[in-house]
This record gives structure tokens, C-alpha cells and sequence, in this order.
């Protein structure tokens, strides 16, 4: 049985955040939070039980934080909180391309149990997914499109769900649309874990994968 009361602790370590701390004594940046936490595990599977939760839950709360208050100390701190839960994403990728977490071929004759829902993606999934499609090229070559604000509120409308605030969604995807086309860059949505499920779903349908 799984230690869900450490797994709860460790998931609030890393992802606890307050503004203007920055600089303080007692502030740890994504990157030496992700390394406290992986030299303390037990094993492969800590790592990812915790680590899995912790991207799940920072996608969840951008969506929360996007517009409002964070904290109650106002929204021009939801900058500094988009920029730090992005840095902890990086490094979270980092962390399951070095332990080959999605390095498992993909099985041509995928089944139905065995592609995720759509509706379960995550936001920056979606994007790739759009990117493999063909569809940002097609839009980026409409008129309309040509500014990236426009471009980055038309996909929020597309990948919302129902319960999804379509502004914060918006918010949550511009970087990464800005580096769709840039897969080297530290800051683009293809890592490894982004490509095997977006390879799923396209195997699924008889679509050429990502290589």
C-alpha cells in the first residue's frame, strides 16, 4: 500500500509558493527542490507516484490562479507564479527523460483502453498534438491569426473543457504555443513524456508518430 501521507508531504514541498521569497534564506528554486526530493527516494517508484501528482496539480492550479487573486495578495503576482511552476515543469521532465519513464516503444497496434481521453490531456499535450496535426501551422497563415494573442485565445476556446475558464487556460498555454516550433528549446511542450502520449493517440488512428 502506497504511503499516501508521504507522498502528500513531499507533493507540498515542492509546489509550495509565496511571493517575494525569492531571495530569502530559506527559499529553494524548482531545481534544488527536485533534487532534495529524488535523493531522498526510496526508489524509482517515489519518484514518479509523487512527481506525476505534482504535474497534475500545478496544470490544475494555473488554471485556478490565472485570474484571480493568488493568495489575496493580488493578480500581478501571477507572473512570478507562472514563471516558477513552469522552471518546476522543466525539471520535473528533466528528472523522468533521465529515468526513462516514457522511453518504452510505442505499440503500433495500440488499443482503445490504452489511448488517453482527450479530455484528460494536458493543456501543453493538446498543443503538441494541434502542432502534429497540421492545425497552428493552418491557423498561423490566416490573417487573423497572425498575432499570437489571437492565435493563443482561439486554441484556449478549442481545448477547453466545459468547467475550464477559457482566459486561463489562454494564459496557461502562450509559452507554450511561443516554442511549438522550437523542440531543442528547454521551454518547448516536446519533451519525451508530451511525445509518447501524443504518439498514442496518434497511433491510434493509423497517424504517422512522432520520431
Amino acid at each position: 500500500m502506497k504511503d499516501i501521507i508521504y507522498i502528500n508531504e513531499q507533493l507540498d514541498k515542492i509546489i509550495e509558493f509565496k511571493p517575494n521569497v525569492e531571495y530569502s534564506d530559506d527559499y529553494r528554486c524548482p531545481k534544488d527542490r527536485i533534487i532534495d526530493f529524488v535523493s531522498i527516494c526510496k526508489n524509482e517508484e517515489e519518484i514518479w507516484d509523487v512527481l506525476n501528482l505534482v504535474q497534475g496539480k500545478i496544470d490544475a492550479q494555473l488554471k485556478i490562479y490565472a485570474e484571480g487573486d493568488l493568495f489575496g495578495v493580488g493578480i500581478s503576482y501571477y507572473e512570478p507564479y507562472r514563471a516558477f511552476n513552469i522552471d518546476l515543469m522543466t525539471e520535473i521532465d528533466t528528472i523522468f527523460n533521465l529515468y526513462n519513464f516514457y522511453s518504452a516503444p510505442i505499440d503500433e497496434d495500440v488499443t482503445e483502453e490504452d489511448v488517453p481521453d482527450l479530455n484528460t490531456l494536458q493543456n501543453r499535450t493538446k498543443i503538441v498534438l494541434l502542432q502534429e496535426l497540421g492545425v497552428l501551422d493552418f491557423l498561423k497563415k490566416k490573417e487573423p491569426f497572425k498575432n499570437s494573442t489571437n492565435l493563443a485565445k482561439l486554441i484556449a476556446e478549442l481545448i477547453s473543457g466545459k468547467n475550464d475558464d477559457v482566459n486561463s487556460v489562454c494564459n496557461s498555454i502562450r509559452t507554450d504555443l511561443s516554442y511549438v516550433t522550437q523542440k531543442k528549446n528547454p521551454k518547448s511542450p516536446y519533451t519525451k513524456p508530451q511525445i509518447q502520449i501524443v504518439n498514442s493517440k496518434l497511433a491510434s488512428f493509423s497517424l504517422p508518430i512522432i520520431k
